[in-house]
């Protein structure tokens, strides 16, 4: 299985979104004030705040970049392997009946939905990430809102892909 063009462009957007999570606190390190947040509520308000330093600025893009980085590598993983039969987990009598078609259907969808997810992540850590660098600097945040946006993709799309896949194996 090769990557498709929308397989390409998702990667990419994770990858510009994860570098802007990494650069903007970089660029602004020098401005933020000795205490900045490095955790949210459910409102978006800062309810943790710890003392500026590399380990508490670059945390939430280090841990969101690592989980970004073992999905694409899950999403290599499947295009890599000859089997779509490999990738699904079902009681072997379903798999039994499935045509090698629709096993190919379920990985390339379970593949497209994937990238979906790991951009949606890399997202979800810019905005943090942002929001973080303006919060620390007393300037108006609006991320529970935008979170909530995401969040909300994240787990529409994530059922989605279930409800899909459990048709298709049937």
């Amino acid at each position: 299985m090769k990557l498709e063009n929308q397989h390409k462009l998702l990667i990419l957007l994770a990858l510009i979104f994860t570098y802007l999570a990494f650069y903007f606190p970089y660029t602004y390190y020098d401005l933020l004030p000795d205490m900045i947040p490095v955790h949210f509520n459910f409102f978006g308000e800062a309810d943790k705040w710890a003392a500026k330093s590399i380990a508490s600025v670059f945390m939430g893009p280090s841990i969101f970049g690592l989980t970004m980085l073992i999905m694409l590598f899950i999403g290599w993983w499947m295009t890599k392997n000859e089997d779509p039969l490999k990738f699904i987990n079902a009681p072997k009598e379903k798999l039994a009946k499935l045509s090698l078609e629709t096993a190919e259907e379920i990985r390339r969808f379970t593949l497209l939905h994937l990238l979906i997810i790991t951009f949606l992540i890399s997202i979800m850590s810019f905005v943090i990430t942002i929001n973080q660098i303006l919060i620390a600097l007393g300037q108006p945040s609006n991320l529970a809102f935008a979170l909530g946006i995401i969040t909300f993709t994240l787990l529409a799309d994530s059922l989605y892909l279930t409800y899909k896949i459990w048709r298709l194996i049937g």
